[in-house]
């Protein structure tokens, strides 16, 4: 009977770990608009839950949607149905980018496409002289674009014209510079101008969802720089983590409360705080988002290799760097614990939070590396991870700890100290927790 137990629970564990690690995969592929990883995830989700009798019918209604819509697009595919009116070359090859609708809700121009919105869609560039305008050129056309002009409290004027059947032209002109920012979520493509000259007085936590930038400005950040006080972190020559991680830390607080949001910082000077006290103090504020910000290291016969820009959420760590680098966050607690008792108390703790997590991560780790590239085009994409780390434990809402370099790698750790560079990290960061809130409001 004792062995019987023992395989019935090994198998048990088998099972668990298949089906979390499928519905992990399922989110990834959603978020990447990968639907054959998700048909490939969603069917190990309901194989998997099946035996534990877990309740599969949502992932049932999923999967059974993306067979249809694969089953559909075959059907137009093999009977096409007959034209009824004539269509251009260029029509006929812009067809996929056409853009669906424009509007402006508040501060925000909000571009509709019929596909995944990406990139590639969208290029901006900006003129200056007795007036600034910023011009944002978007892959497709748009029926309704005829020289429109929108208004936008704060800003002069903003025209919207189709350059070509193949390009959408949005120009911003104002007499001081716009400060125009972009945002990707979903099929939309987010413009917002001038957030700065949005009063804080107006916003309202009740506001519906309905309006959604006044949705996204009342939500509450807190932002933890990483170390401080007697734990200065990473040490390499004379530059020490806690100062350039605090560095970020308030460039990101400025353009935070630039965009309306509420936000607060575990440590505002070179103070010494337990992992424990950080998620304390974010709790206390009822934060929505917790965000930790640390820098890379390594030893000196892996310093030339090792670099990257890594972002992490908390889970029992899956690969040997994930735990390295969580040996090294965590020496200030949980000293006591071996890995088992470690893992357990993670899984405990961060099953409730660990898919917001994911999905945060994955933004923030997004716009940090398309703002990073404009300048620095070598920027290594370390990835979104699993990692151990007990900063990000008591944490009662989605939390990351973002890794946004190597102190040890000869160019990346001159980096990190740069100004420019931090202050890129942190606009990148910004706009990641833009996406999330967009995505999961």
């Amino acid at each position: 009977m004792l062995v019987l137990s023992l395989a019935n629970s090994s198998n048990y564990d088998r099972l668990t770990q298949e089906f979390n690690k499928a519905k992990i995969e399922y989110l990834k592929a959603v978020v990447n608009g990968d639907e054959q990883e998700e048909i490939k995830n969603l069917n190990t989700i309901i194989k998997t839950g099946k035996e534990l009798k877990v309740d599969t019918s949502k992932y049932e209604v999923s999967l059974k949607s993306l067979y249809a819509k694969q089953s559909n697009t075959q059907a137009v595919i093999q009977n096409p149905k007959p034209k009824t009116t004539q269509t251009t070359q260029s029509q006929q090859s812009s067809s996929k980018d056409t853009i669906k609708n424009i509007e402006v809700l508040n501060n925000d121009i909000i571009i509709r496409l019929n596909q995944k919105a990406t990139v590639s869609d969208l290029s901006f560039f900006q003129e200056k002289g007795k007036v600034h305008k910023d011009i944002f050129e978007v892959k497709g056309n748009f029926k309704d674009a005829l020289s429109t002009v929108v208004q936008i409290e704060g800003i002069e004027r903003i025209i919207i014209n189709q350059q070509t059947p193949q390009r959408l032209r949005i120009t911003i002109i104002n007499n001081q510079d716009p400060k125009s920012i972009y945002m990707l979520s979903g099929n939309n493509i987010i413009i917002r101008t001038n957030p700065a000259k949005i009063p804080k007085t107006t916003l309202k936590k009740e506001e519906k969802v309905g309006q959604r930038t006044s949705f996204l400005r009342a939500k509450t950040i807190v932002i933890d720089p990483g170390h401080g006080g007697k734990d200065p972190g990473a040490i390499f020559g004379k530059n020490q983590e806690k100062t350039a991680v605090l560095a970020v830390g308030k460039h990101l607080k400025e353009y935070l409360l630039s965009r309306g949001y509420s936000v607060y910082m575990t440590r505002d000077s070179d103070k010494f705080l337990e992992l424990k006290e950080r998620t304390s103090f974010a709790n206390s504020k009822n934060a929505d988002i917790f965000i930790s910000i640390h820098a890379n290291a390594v030893d000196i016969k892996n310093a030339s290799n090792a670099k990257g820009v890594e972002t992490y959420f908390l889970s029992p760590a899956r690969s040997e760097r994930a735990k390295r680098l969580a040996a090294i966050e965590n020496k200030q607690d949980m000293k006591d614990l071996d890995d088992s008792s470690q893992n357990a108390l993670l899984t405990i703790l961060n099953r409730s939070k660990i898919t917001s997590s994911n999905k945060l991560a994955i933004d923030v780790q997004k716009y940090m590396l398309h703002e990073i590239r404009k300048q620095y085009k070598d920027t290594v994409d370390g990835g979104v991870r699993e990692g151990p780390f007990y900063v990000l434990v008591g944490a009662q809402m989605p939390s990351i700890l973002i890794e946004m370099g190597y102190m040890t790698h000869n160019l990346e750790g001159k980096r990190i100290f740069d100004s420019n560079y931090q202050k890129k990290i942190a606009f990148g960061i910004a706009n990641g927790i833009d996406s999330y809130f967009l995505n999961n409001p």
